[in-house]
């Protein structure tokens, strides 16, 4: 299987730097051939609520463009998903 992984610092977003939770990280997993998100995993802070974004993305089979077009509310630790999403096609906008 073709896959890509992108990974995403949780140093680069904002919310979390307020909170003064800089380390963690969040991966994701996309098969290429489809373009579906396939796997991942979130390390950080607010992992726990981060992770049913993940787990719903998997399960109906969300493309990481889907992931991109997707409106994440600012400031919040979730936008660390769409970063790792924007990190397997046109790229991460902050590192």
């Amino acid at each position: 299987m073709d896959i890509k992984v992108s990974k995403f610092s949780f140093a680069g977003n904002g919310k979390a730097l307020t909170m003064n939770e800089p380390r963690g990280f969040i991966k994701l997993v996309k098969n290429n051939e489809t373009g579906k998100i396939i796997g991942g995993s979130i390390i950080g802070a607010d992992a726990s609520s981060l992770i049913s974004t993940l787990t719903l993305a998997i399960t109906n089979g969300l493309t990481e463009k889907e992931i991109v077009k997707t409106i994440f509310p600012h400031p919040t630790t979730g936008e660390v998903i769409h970063e790792a999403a924007m990190g397997l096609g046109i790229g991460a906008l902050h590192q």
